[in-house]
């Protein structure tokens, strides 16, 4: 038997990387069509009749535990017997090797390289499972259990998301095997499956995508400005050797540079003093890059760095994760991680890029996009929240005194046009008129915060935020900011 085309359940628990996983699929079955229920949308009874409709079902990831029924979590190694212990060492956005057995889901499939988010792990305890692949982790936790079937039904499993941008075949070709298996499993016992009667697509909604066609198209280009900072300073009388000397040019170990203007008298003149502390910038004639240097290089310290790449592959999933959700499959990582200079900053930046597909259109995508991806409202930007979004807000709600109010909110313009942007209003100076009662004294409101994972160091959490602050008090012609902590 060949299943026509197949019809996948993709159950969603409430996790900020599921779209990630329904355009993986859509990808490794090109076929399918995929239906989303959250995780407790239906009862067991009312999911049951419906399960002869759908050729698989894959249970996303969540938060939480699976040993608790108020997170409805689901564990394959859990629910038949394992046993569910904390890593000692957490594993939230790094990436691991992964060694397997090449059977199953692994098939003909050499090195996997694969994206970890979890805390817990699963230790199977009975012959019902069979491992079928690990990560080494030495000794923060040994070896950890990554993927496991059931021995005699048709379940499979991973730990590590197959959905993250940074894991590699261990994504798609792993799908591609679960699919083959599915199939094979029904091809042994004549299993058929029953349409979709308006009943279930009542309860159950349209597929994934739902996206409608539409004559219209639009282009649109974009242009990026760039500006140069400048200052002068008046210093009559003082000459080109007086400030090399100054600056100490007679120490030959360190690196020196004097360019001086050909005429004579010359106007400009160049001179570059080195400092252990000074970036430089190194380039070779005939090279196409240039290489930026700060005792050792800031891209090297920046993209060395495991917990802001850690931070920043978070922040990609879940931005991947809310186009996908509005824009259905055309989304890419244009730039993943590089780093950009700004006037006061060194960031590690990454760019995500989606577009509906050709012929379709959604009604008010700009809002669509603004609603899923930034604050305000039910969802929020996952930069300021951490991953899965629902959960962290919860938690952070139990934690922080107040509301954020505007500091997690958004600013931003629509033009005629199409066109847009929007920032979320971190590290922004806003004021309420109201309370100002004093007409001789205004009272701005700045906030700042950093992310804190568990690679994080507090002392350098705490730097960063006063960093932030320091940048923009500069504005107010304020030094340090003063608090009870400094």
């Amino acid at each position: 038997m060949t299943i026509q085309r197949p019809r996948l359940l993709l159950i969603d628990s409430y996790d900020s990387f599921t779209f990630n996983l329904a355009a993986l699929c859509r990808t490794a079955i090109p076929e399918c069509s995929i239906h989303l229920i959250k995780n407790d949308q239906l009862t067991i009874e009312d999911l049951l009749p419906l399960l002869k409709s759908f050729s698989a079902i894959i249970i996303g990831p969540g938060p939480g535990s699976p040993d608790l029924s108020q997170d409805v979590g689901v564990s394959l190694v859990i629910e038949h017997g394992g046993q569910l212990k904390r890593l000692q060492v957490v594993k939230h956005g790094q990436v691991s090797k992964i060694i397997h057995t090449g059977r199953d889901n692994f098939k003909n499939l050499k090195q996997v390289t694969a994206v970890r988010y979890h805390s817990y792990h699963a230790e199977p305890d009975t012959k019902e499972i069979e491992s079928l692949a690990w990560a080494d982790d030495g000794v923060e936790n040994g070896s950890v259990l990554m993927g496991g079937k059931h021995q005699t039904r048709p379940f499979w499993g991973v730990q590590y998301h197959p959905e993250s941008v940074l894991t590699d075949d261990g994504g798609l070709h792993i799908l591609c095997n679960f699919w083959s298996l599915a199939v094979e499993w029904s091809q042994k016992r004549d299993r058929c499956l029953s349409p979709l009667d308006s009943s279930a697509m009542k309860i159950l909604g349209p597929s994934w995508p739902h996206l409608r066609l539409s004559s219209l198209s639009s282009s649109r280009s974009t242009t990026t400005a760039t500006s140069v900072t400048t200052s002068v300073v008046q210093l009559p009388g003082v000459n080109v050797l007086d400030i090399c000397e100054t600056l100490g040019v007679d120490d030959h170990r360190s690196p020196f540079i004097l360019l001086d203007s050909a005429a004579n008298p010359g106007r400009f003149s160049v001179i570059a003093s080195l400092l252990s502390t000074s970036l430089q910038s190194l380039y070779s004639v005939g090279d196409v890059f240039v290489t930026l240097k700060c005792g050792k290089s800031v891209q090297q310290a920046l993209r060395g760095s495991q917990k802001e790449v850690a931070e920043n592959l978070m922040i990609v999933d879940l931005i991947r994760h809310d186009l996908h959700g509005v824009l259905g499959l055309d989304v890419h990582v244009k730039q993943f991680c590089e780093i950009e200079e700004y006037e006061t900053v060194w960031q590690m930046a990454s760019v995500i890029e989606g577009r509906l597909p050709a012929g379709t259109r959604k009604d008010d995508l700009g809002w669509e996009v603004l609603r899923q991806s930034l604050p305000p409202g039910e969802f929020q930007s996952g930069s300021m929240t951490g991953a899965p979004k629902k959960r962290s807000v919860e938690i952070l709600q139990s934690l922080e005194d107040e509301d954020r109010s505007l500091y997690s909110g958004v600013f931003g313009y629509w033009c005629v046009g199409g066109g847009g942007d929007w920032s979320v209003a971190i590290r922004s100076c806003f004021k309420h008129e109201l309370e100002c009662q004093d007409s001789e004294v205004e009272h701005w409101v700045i906030g700042a915060g950093g992310a804190i994972t568990a690679l994080s160091d507090p002392q350098a959490e705490w730097d960063e935020i006063l960093l932030k602050l320091k940048v923009v008090l500069g504005a107010f012609g304020a030094g340090n900011p003063r608090c009870n902590e400094c």
